[in-house]
C-alpha cells in the first residue's frame, strides 16, 4: 500500500479536539487501508482543503474492493461490519460519525464497488480573528 499526501495550502483552519480528529483520521485510514485485497498494491489518498462555504475538507480515499450500495445505507450503523468475526467490531465509522456530528461536521462516503471508496469530512471552519492594526 502506498499512503499519498498531497498538500492542499488553501484548508481553513477548524477548531475541535485534536485528539478525537486524530482518532477519525486514525480509523478512516485503517478501514482504507483494509479496503486493499491482500497481494494487490493500492493507493490510499488523504486530500486537505477547503470544503463547501465555511467548511475544511478532508476526505479518505482508497483504490480498494469498494462498497454496494446496501453496505452504504449501514456502514454508520453501531457493530454493522463487512469483516470476518474477530477481524473488527464495527465501531469505528459510527464512533467517528459522532465525532464529527458533535463537531458541527458531517462524515459521508460514496463509493463503487470494484473501484473503491471516498470519505469526506467536512468542518467548520474556525472564525477569523482580525489582524490589529499596527
Amino acid at each position: 500500500m502506498r499512503l499519498v499526501v498531497p498538500w492542499d495550502r488553501g484548508a481553513p483552519d477548524v477548531m475541535g479536539s485534536f485528539g478525537q480528529i486524530g482518532q477519525v483520521l486514525v480509523n478512516l485510514i485503517t478501514n482504507a487501508a483494509k479496503a486493499t485485497p491482500r497481494g494487490r498494491r493500492g493507493d490510499v489518498v488523504i486530500r486537505i482543503g477547503p470544503g463547501a462555504s465555511g467548511m475544511a475538507r478532508i476526505e479518505v480515499i482508497d483504490s480498494g474492493v469498494g462498497m454496494a450500495p446496501d453496505v452504504i445505507e449501514r456502514v454508520f450503523d453501531p457493530f454493522f461490519t463487512t469483516r470476518a468475526v474477530g477481524e473488527g467490531t464495527g465501531l469505528g465509522l459510527p464512533i467517528s460519525h459522532a465525532i464529527v456530528t458533535a463537531h458541527g461536521g458531517t462524515l459521508t462516503v460514496e463509493s463503487e464497488v470494484g473501484k473503491g471508496s471516498t470519505f469526506r469530512v467536512e468542518l467548520p471552519a474556525a472564525p477569523v480573528e482580525p489582524v490589529a492594526a499596527a
